[in-house]
């Protein structure tokens, strides 16, 4: 998601307009900041937080310490720290109009939706869940974890707004 997003963000640095009020802002610069709002901000506060929450409960929840060997620490620094960091850096560097709140909370669930429905796909096919934490709950924990996770992107889709 940050890729895509960042992505866009150079496009519109290109062709688009970095105005702090367009008039008539130009597609790909609704685009950006909209994908910012309901995607890449809240995504990546999910994510950061998620992880290195799960991971100080117990990290065989989420990283298993067999994945050290492959997966060197300033590398999951850099996928799971730092996408909070430059995802911040951007929201007090660039202005944005945020979209209206039910707007934007429906484009971040139809992405939850989508990502929930790839991660049982996988899991249907290949008889492994992508995440550990999924192996070790029963399937009302997973409907709880899954709305908790609703709630806590809810909550960053929120914190985006009023950061803004």
């Amino acid at each position: 998601m940050q890729t895509v997003y960042f992505f866009i963000a150079l496009l519109n640095d290109f062709f688009g307009s970095n105005e702090n009020a367009p008039a008539k802002p130009p597609f790909i610069r609704k685009l950006k900041d909209y994908i910012f709002a309901s995607l890449a901000f809240p995504t990546a506060m999910y994510v950061g937080v998620t992880f290195w929450s799960l991971m100080a409960v117990d990290r065989e929840l989420v990283f298993p310490k067999v994945l050290d060997e492959f997966f060197p620490t300033w590398l999951n620094h850099l996928m799971h720290t730092n996408i909070m960091i430059f995802i911040y850096l951007e929201m007090f560097l660039t202005f944005r109009p945020y979209p209206k709140s039910k707007r934007g909370i429906s484009g971040m669930l139809i992405l939850l939706v989508a990502y929930l429905s790839w991660v049982h796909v996988i899991y249907y096919y290949s008889g492994t869940w992508v995440y550990p934490i999924l192996e070790v709950l029963n399937w009302p924990l997973k409907v709880c974890f899954y709305l908790a996770s609703l709630v806590l992107g809810i909550g960053f889709y929120l914190l985006g707004e009023f950061s803004n």
